[in-house]
């Protein structure tokens, strides 16, 4: 049976290899914490998040070395956001199907319940 020390001293940070070859190899995503995903929908839901930022915000989260460690700060999107496209796809992709995410048609559907619009680009990291 599983107790309280059991569930806090478990490693249950999923990582999964990635190939990048936009970006000549491969890399490792990650599933979220629940600290990071609730940061992020909440994001998305206030208007702090568009559509258009999604893919790179999503990767600057999920990307990380083989031990589950992120190698890009929040505000790392915008650089991310002048890469191949194609990458930032795959990236999605594979990382909307570890972390259980369903797509644009859940963001959209929060974006539509949160009742605001954001037409600049600001982010709160």
């Amino acid at each position: 049976m599983l107790t309280r020390e059991t569930i806090l001293a478990s490693n249950d940070i999923i990582v999964e290899p990635i190939d990048l070859p936009e970006w000549g190899d491969g890399c490792f995503i990650r599933v979220m914490t629940g600290a990071e995903r609730g940061k992020f929908e909440q994001e998305v839901n206030d208007g702090k998040t568009q559509f258009s930022q999604y893919r790179q915000k999503l990767a600057v989260i999920l990307l990380c070395d083989d031990k589950g460690n992120r190698i890009f700060k929040d505000e790392d999107y915008v650089l991310l956001g002048q890469r191949n496209s194609r990458a930032l796809d795959r990236i999605m992709i594979a990382g909307q199907k570890l972390n259980c995410i369903r797509g644009q048609k859940d963001f959209e559907e929060l974006e539509k319940n949160s009742g605001k619009t954001q037409t600049d680009n600001s982010i709160s990291s």
